[in-house]
């Protein structure tokens, strides 16, 4: 990895001049960041649960979407029989 990023270094001051070397190369970083995120799986349970809260509050709204007008137009029929 560090060969990659001082080749990309190279490049980079190959296109842009003389690069300050004494600033961290801001692509090995995210590079690095990038396979340390990819490594961790410590917040895989929480994006479990995350998705299956998704899929039941989408279902939930479907549902409704759906059964909505039926039952409206059952509880109105429902209320005109109903004597006052």
């Amino acid at each position: 990895m560090a060969i990659a990023c001082k080749q990309f270094a190279r490049q980079q001051a190959g296109l842009f001049g003389s690069l300050n070397h004494s600033e961290p190369n801001r692509y090995c970083i995210m590079r690095k960041l990038f396979k340390r995120l990819i490594a961790q799986d410590t917040g895989a349970e929480i994006l479990e649960y995350v998705l299956i809260a998704g899929l039941v509050i989408i279902s939930a709204v479907a549902i409704v979407a759906v059964f909505g007008t039926k039952v409206l137009a059952r509880w109105t029929s429902l209320n005109t029989l109903i004597p006052s």
